[in-house]
């Protein structure tokens, strides 16, 4: 009987370390790729090409941002069920 209360505990801990790790992802990517989308940003990226790869990797995880909020989201949600249906088993 405790297994399905332990699987929605590690659910929604998981869900918050999610939402957590994006907050944290987006406050690190968005200032980067504004500067990366500014028009200095876009001359360094032409003169240097580490400058490049750089601005596609921030890029890159500022667009998985959302995604990583999505499956936060979801993992607490789902977590949320799986307590519910956890309780109403006794």
């Amino acid at each position: 009987m405790r297994r399905p209360k332990v699987v929605a505990v590690v659910v929604v801990t998981l869900g918050v370390a999610l939402l957590v790790g994006g907050f944290i992802a987006h406050n690190f990517a968005a200032p980067r790729n504004a500067e990366c989308q500014s028009p200095v940003g876009q001359v360094g990226q032409f003169v240097d090409n580490t400058i490049a790869h750089d601005c596609g990797l921030v890029t890159t995880l500022e667009s998985a941002v959302g995604w990583i909020f999505v499956l936060a989201i979801a993992a607490i949600a789902g977590g949320a069920v799986l307590i519910v249906k956890a309780f109403q088993l006794r």
